[in-house]
């Protein structure tokens, strides 16, 4: 089944109630409410897979506050302290989506 054709099959199951509606202006707007989704959701990946690459491990958020305690915040850094060991350190940061990386300790 092609990308395409499971998108299809996903937005059909997620709406099916409204297409039985018949109300096309409001299935236009969640159709590509939908597909905005999910272009997000793949460039998120595909920025995620990049800076991993390049830079190793990526913290989510919820990642973040579950490794390190965050000191400081000075764009694009975070000033940090492991939880694990106690090393402070710097973390860099991507706004949107936000991914945290290339930990330094200082």
């Amino acid at each position: 089944m092609s990308k395409m054709s499971e998108l299809a099959a996903e937005f059909q199951n997620e709406y099916h109630d409204l297409i039985e509606t018949g109300n096309l202006e409001e299935l236009e707007k969640e159709r590509d409410k939908f597909l905005k989704e999910k272009a997000y959701e793949a460039e998120k990946e595909r920025l995620k897979e990049k800076l991993a690459k390049h830079y190793g491990k990526i913290y989510t958020t919820k990642e973040l506050q579950e490794e390190f305690t965050v000191k400081s915040f000075a764009a694009p850094y975070v000033f940090v302290s492991c939880k694990r060991d106690n090393a402070d350190g710097t973390l860099q940061f991507t706004h949107m989506p936000r991914f945290y990386f290339n930990f330094q300790i200082i």
